[in-house]
């Protein structure tokens, strides 16, 4: 009987210490201007917070592009974004896969271009890639739409995230900042870059 109540204690005491972390759950606010006050994220930097910041830079990018070029997808094809580089300049770890997958996910949503991505830490992967995506039949290679031809245009992409932060007695401030820079394929030459930076507030 002693071992059973002994146990009994055990399983209670375990159950409440569960339920206790389960009310502890670390989260962060986000403190951005402009977006939801008081909306809580991941205290850490990851998916939910690329998601966000992917899919506001990737509309401000296009949507400046399809205005100022006229261009429409639907007659002469969806333009297409390559992704090359992916640059985490934070002290977090960030799975370049789950960015890509990311950005995949957000330009199906979007509907109005395409993205090509790959595991590209390997130089020979990058060139057949490169090599196979600049011969493509479908695409002009060039960022500027040609009048004339049935082909779309495609750009090559380069992100990167930095970080920075403050701290007071209670809290940490982090600013995570994520920037898109579009390049001409051909030339090389930068087409446009936007950047956004997500703000959140963590208790220690």
């Amino acid at each position: 009987m002693k071992r059973f109540t002994h146990m009994m204690c055990l399983c209670i005491l375990a159950a409440s210490t569960l339920a206790g972390c389960g009310r502890h759950v670390r989260t962060a606010e986000d403190i951005t201007p402009g977006n939801i006050r008081g909306e809580r994220l991941d205290w850490h930097y990851g998916a939910g917070d690329i998601r966000i910041q992917t899919t506001k830079l990737n509309r401000v990018l296009m949507d400046r592009w399809f205005a100022k070029t006229g261009y429409d997808c639907m007659t002469c094809g969806k333009p297409r974004i390559v992704i090359t580089e992916i640059d985490n300049c934070t002290n977090n770890y960030i799975s370049t896969d789950m960015i890509r997958d990311i950005f995949e996910g957000v330009a199906v949503e979007d509907g109005r271009y395409t993205v090509v991505v790959g595991n590209l830490q390997d130089t020979n992967e990058l060139d057949w890639m490169m090599n196979r995506i600049t011969n493509d039949p479908k695409y002009c290679n060039s960022s500027k739409p040609q009048d004339g031809f049935a082909t779309a245009p495609q750009f090559l992409a380069k992100v990167r995230i930095t970080k920075s932060e403050n701290f007071d007695n209670a809290c940490t401030y982090e600013d995570y900042r994520m920037t898109v820079t579009l390049y001409d394929i051909q030339t090389q030459e930068i087409i446009d870059s936007a950047w956004d930076v997500l703000s959140k507030k963590v208790r220690r």
